[in-house]
């Protein structure tokens, strides 16, 4: 395995990073997008990654991976800030989906995209986690989602070489990722 990294100014030390295949994936490309926080008066965050790579069977694959501001401060007072990251990463998306013939795009986090119901669009996102019934972590023994996983349509279509579904979306629950809710029951991610 290889990965990219960004070098964000979160105060913190906290980055973002893509962990691949070389075999599977041949990088074309890296970019950290930086959030400007002077703009609305927070600290600064973690910047969002955008990385461009060759599939194996030819395809460009463009990767967002972000980790959105933390709701520090509350989330009524924090909300904001993730709203303006997500409309700094949706017009970076926007962009790309002017100029690639095959919008081929895989991003980790929300943009208002919904589970794909009915007819898929080539340019519209697609989120493979909505609707999930398990979680991604657990707070006072209830499961929710956080991370998120969205895809463009044209990934969803069924195009020769590079495709995904929602079924093929999981969420991984190794028995090795979990520990025993001594509090609330049942399982929790384990902290690692």
């Amino acid at each position: 395995y290889r990965y990219v990294m960004t070098d964000s100014p979160d105060q913190r030390g906290i980055d973002v990073a893509l962990l691949y295949q070389r075999g599977s994936f041949k990088l074309l490309g890296k970019n950290s997008i930086r959030i400007p926080n002077e703009e609305i008066d927070r600290t600064p965050t973690r910047d969002i990654l955008h990385v461009t790579g060759q599939v194996l069977s030819g395809d460009t694959l463009d990767v967002f991976v972000c980790h959105m501001p933390s709701r520090s401060g509350g989330e009524e007072k924090s909300e904001p800030y993730r709203l303006f990251t997500a409309q700094i990463l949706h017009a970076s998306v926007d962009s790309l989906m002017n100029v690639r013939r095959h919008p081929n795009i895989l991003i980790a986090k929300v943009l208002g995209a919904v589970a794909p119901k009915g007819e898929v669009q080539a340019t519209k996102l697609y989120n493979l986690m909505d609707g999930r019934k398990d979680g991604t972590y657990r707070y006072r023994g209830e499961w929710g989602i956080l991370d998120q996983l969205i895809v463009s349509g044209f990934l969803l279509q069924g195009h020769a070489g590079i495709r995904t579904s929602y079924d093929k979306a999981q969420i991984v629950r190794f028995p090795f990722l979990l520990e025993e809710d001594e509090k609330y029951g049942g399982d929790i991610p384990f902290r690692t």
